[in-house]
């Protein structure tokens, strides 16, 4: 069925069904051997045919086809003005544009304008018209199914987030209290400890000091469970809170995260050098940046190796594109293995069990620098000799 130049498409539209293609094209003669090939093939197509762009996109009004295939030499739009007009007017509708040979330049163009796929007019057939509808059709239903999908993926994970976020926010009352009441149960049996040892024989002692020592460790791994807590809930807090973006000297920035990590650097015996640029910006936010640095000293500080000194090294430079600054904190350290350099900055990931931490410090500085414009990684070059983490941000 072919409605042509002089038709109204409001008068047809009630006549039309799926599997529509509106074809823009001025020469009669390449209209009707379309139409030819698309009468034979399986798929029932019903054929609009417009001869301008004017009246293209008047039928665009009133009528939603499954596919526009369009000359870009029309009567009244040349080059690539018909492929931004009609990608404009039905963002949703597969295009395919038809183009001379000699201007092959116009088909990547049109591409890139939201395009599905061109054909060359003086290469095409029966076969190529064909196989090209059934691409654009198909690849512009993948990628509506895609962006379906992102958009169901992005609600869901904001749902569990408020979900966590909630869950966190609630366990907190009951895991101070919790601890509260161990840390009551060990001070009232260590304050009558000597009256105890009087009034009780030798065993009830024993079991005394034994409740004692399980109230201590129970204080201890309801701490660590609040501080887990507390890391979700910032977690959680980053992607929701908009940072407060501006210009950041980074040298001041991480002399105030060394003054404050101070008294855990002594307990370290730890060295810090800072190689900085006194007047080196960047654009960030304040309060995120001194969360970052600091998370990644404590972590130098935590995972250190006990056979030989801390060594921590802060460095930051301008990038060769003179656009980004690259700061990186070194350590001698423990160091992680090249094979985890993604793992670390999940949730959750501790690839040291033993020790401290909640498990969500790199993953709160990833997003800490997401949230800035930055990115942040592990420099794997070298994991033989403690760990290196770099982040970039935009340079002022």
């Amino acid at each position: 069925m072919i409605d042509s130049a002089g038709d109204s498409a409001g008068d047809r539209a009630g006549d039309i069904e799926q599997g529509t293609i509106l074809l823009v094209e001025d020469d009669p003669n390449d209209a009707h051997l379309m139409a030819v090939w698309l009468q034979r093939s399986e798929t029932q197509w019903n054929l609009i045919h417009k001869t301008t762009l004017t009246d293209a996109l008047s039928a665009l009004e009133t009528v939603v086809p499954d596919l526009i295939v369009s000359d870009l030499g029309l009567p009244d739009a040349q080059g690539l003005r018909a492929a931004e007009a009609l990608s404009a007017a039905a963002p949703d509708i597969p295009l395919v544009v038809l183009t001379g040979a000699t201007r092959p330049e116009l088909a990547v163009a049109a591409l890139a304008l939201g395009a599905q796929d061109y054909i060359h007019k003086d290469q095409i057939c029966e076969d190529t018209l064909r196989r090209s509808i059934n691409f654009a059709v198909t690849r512009h239903t993948a990628h509506r199914r895609l962006a379906k999908l992102e958009g169901s993926l992005a609600i869901a994970d904001d749902e569990l987030e408020q979900y966590a976020s909630m869950v966190a926010h609630d366990l907190r009352a009951p895991l101070r209290t919790s601890r509260l009441l161990s840390q009551a149960i060990s001070h009232e049996i260590t304050a009558g400890g000597e009256t105890v040892e009087v009034a009780l024989n030798q065993g009830l002692n024993g079991v005394l000091h034994r409740v004692t020592d399980l109230a201590d460790r129970l204080d201890v791994t309801l701490g660590r469970l609040d501080e887990i807590v507390l890391s979700m809930l910032d977690y959680s807090n980053v992607k929701r809170t908009e940072p407060n973006v501006g210009p950041i000297e980074i040298r001041p920035t991480v002399e105030e995260v060394i003054d404050a990590v101070e008294a855990d650097l002594d307990r370290a015996d730890a060295t810090v050098n800072i190689e900085i640029e006194p007047d080196l910006t960047v654009n960030g936010a304040a309060t995120a940046m001194w969360r970052v640095i600091e998370n990644l000293v404590s972590n130098s500080i935590k995972f250190r190796c006990p056979d030989r000194p801390l060594e921590i090294t802060v460095s930051a430079a301008v990038e060769a594109s003179g656009r980004t600054v690259r700061v990186a904190v070194r350590d001698n350290g423990i160091g992680i293995p090249a094979s985890e350099a993604d793992r670390v900055f999940l949730p959750l990931e501790r690839l040291d069990t033993s020790g401290e931490g909640s498990g969500f410090g790199l993953a709160i500085c990833r997003r800490h620098l997401t949230a800035m414009g930055g990115e942040i990684w592990l420099d794997a070059r070298d994991d033989t000799h403690g760990s290196t983490i770099m982040f970039e941000l935009p340079r002022v």
